[in-house]
């Protein structure tokens, strides 16, 4: 007969009986080590498999151990201004269409609006 090892012994009895995180990290512990399905394991200790499955999620969610979250990478940026557009100086804009605007004033006008009239005189030009 095979022989149990001793975290298998401290399994709930019972699917109702309330979890602690240490209970819940002794199961998930024996499970890991077991190599069977999680759906296997709680069939063979009489646990349903949703309840492993949350007790993964949370513990995995804790910084205070379980399965470590992966690493957070930070990636250098250089962050530069716009380019400032000089007033009085005329700005063009091509379409893909063709379609071309030059704005004067770019204060008198707003880039939804710039945007908008390119959309409608692409459209008008189909």
């Amino acid at each position: 007969m095979a022989r149990r090892d001793e975290s298998t012994r401290s399994l709930p009895p019972s699917k109702r009986e309330r979890w602690t995180e240490s209970r819940a990290r002794a199961v998930l512990d024996t499970w890991q080590r077991s190599g069977q399905t999680l759906a296997g394991f709680a069939r063979q200790r009489g646990l349903e498999p949703q309840r492993l499955t949350w007790w993964r999620t949370r513990l995995s969610r804790t910084s205070s151990g379980g399965t470590p979250s992966p690493p957070v990478s930070l990636i250098p940026v250089t962050v530069r201004p716009a380019p400032a557009i000089a007033l009085g100086v005329p700005v063009a804009i091509t379409s893909r269409g063709g379609a071309r605007i030059e704005v004067r004033d770019v204060g008198a006008v707003t880039a939804a609006w710039v945007a908008a009239l390119i959309v409608a005189l692409d459209e008008a030009g189909s």
